[in-house]
């Protein structure tokens, strides 16, 4: 098992963040509503008053994960159980505080995100079944590297389907701008000038 660079994933990983952090401000308002449940009192209230959406006033926060091409679309979910094997470290599907646990994979150039990536709500998911028997599935390994250290890190594949609804959203992470930049056409610059000019004489 070749180890992965952590400084090098960690890089591209914060790479990707900057360029995902406006599609998830204008998710922002859709995941910070929240419909009223009926059946309890308060629910009742506001039902009378014409209120079915509230807002929560508290800005949720992300934790993103890149994940490769070739792992996109193949119906499961990576989650890691043990961050730190031999130190038997929990991982961040036990430690993370972040209120939602971004799932995006980048294309075959790695030049944008894939049209399809999920938004998984920790809170919502650490009240399932599904989070108690995580034990279930097989787990793998996967190793990293960072100067003379070196750790084997554990994770679980969960199929899409055994996810409760209301832990999961499906979004768009493509960015547009990205596309746009790929298509910029420019006009050739003779590397003998210092100006812009047509193209040279054969």
């Amino acid at each position: 098992m070749t180890p992965h660079d952590f400084g090098i994933k960690k890089d591209d990983g914060e790479k990707w963040e900057k360029k995902i952090i406006p599609v998830l401000e204008r998710l922002q308002i859709k995941l910070r509503l929240e419909k009223q449940d009926y059946n309890t009192v308060i629910g009742k209230q506001k039902q009378h008053q014409g209120i079915d959406l509230t807002t929560n006033s508290k800005l949720p926060t992300y934790d993103i994960k890149t994940n490769a091409t070739k792992y996109y679309d193949n119906g499961k979910m990576l989650i890691e159980t043990t961050s730190i094997k031999h130190t038997n470290t929990p991982g961040w599907i036990y430690t993370s505080k972040a209120d939602f646990i971004v799932h995006v994979w980048k294309n075959q150039n790695e030049t944008n995100l894939m049209p399809k990536g999920y938004i998984i709500q920790l809170e919502e998911l650490r009240k399932t079944r599904l989070y108690r028997e995580l034990g279930k599935y097989k787990i793998w390994e996967t190793s990293s590297r960072r100067g003379n250290s070196y750790w084997e890190t554990e994770f679980v594949l969960v199929p899409i389907e055994d996810f409760p609804a209301e832990t999961l959203y499906i979004f768009n992470p493509h960015i547009p701008s990205l596309d746009a930049k790929q298509l910029k056409i420019t006009k050739y610059t003779d590397p003998r000038k210092t100006t812009l000019g047509d193209f040279p004489n054969a």
